[in-house]
């Protein structure tokens, strides 16, 4: 995952003015789909490192950096061709979908400056309008620290008086 930003979004970011544009990469993917559904926040068709992503209006506020819970955020798509909708009625919950996201410089899309960050897919929903996906990376703080429990039987040398 890249923190750093290049000289050019870095020089972008603090300008007062700028021609540089940061575009949202998104790929949501699962063993369901013939190919990985990937989209941008533009106004056209973007090309990043061999991959086509399709102009599409969607917000996704980054989420928050916490170190006491779980990044979560929702993603909102735009509805506009359904095609979306089809694909995601095709999908099983299990194992959940997942979405990636990067940030790139229009001028050069190749190099990430931002991500990727993979989340989880908890739900969907979705009507006419838009698509909204509730997002969440893996609970990893809920899984057990140790495999092997120490207990009287396994580890008799623990509980010697």
């Amino acid at each position: 995952m890249s923190k750093r930003l290049s000289n050019a979004a870095r020089a972008a970011a603090f300008a007062q003015q700028t021609g540089e544009v940061f575009l949202t990469l998104v790929e949501i993917e699962h063993d369901d789909l013939d190919a990985p559904i990937r989209l941008v926040d533009n106004t056209e068709d973007v090309t990043s490192n061999g991959n086509v992503h399709v102009a599409c209006g969607f917000s996704v506020p980054m989420a928050d950096d916490s170190a006491d819970s779980l990044a979560r955020t929702r993603m909102t798509i735009d509805n506009v061709d359904q095609a979306l909708t089809v694909a995601i009625r095709s999908v099983r919950r299990t194992p959940k979908p997942t979405v990636t996201l990067s940030v790139v410089l229009a001028s050069s899309p190749d190099t990430i400056e931002f991500g990727p960050f993979t989340y989880f897919v908890n739900s969907i929903a979705y009507d006419a309008h838009s698509v909204t996906m509730d997002l969440s990376y893996e609970d990893i703080l809920n899984e057990r620290f140790h495999r092997v429990f120490m207990t009287p039987v396994g580890f008799p040398g623990l509980f010697k008086q």
